[in-house]
């Protein structure tokens, strides 16, 4: 999945959420990566589905 997020600061930033091929949607697990206009990582942050 592809997009943008805003974040605490108001401002708006590319993302991209990775998650296993395998599994089954929804997955139990995606990582997000959010990344600053010049394409530099600005965080990264794994994601846990609760059952």
């Amino acid at each position: 999945m592809t997009g943008y997020q805003i974040i605490d600061d108001g401002n708006q930033y590319p993302m991209l959420q990775y998650r296993y091929v395998e599994e089954a949607l929804p997955p139990k697990e995606i990582i997000t990566v959010l990344f600053e206009e010049d394409g530099k990582v600005l965080g990264v942050k794994p994601m846990k589905r609760i059952e």
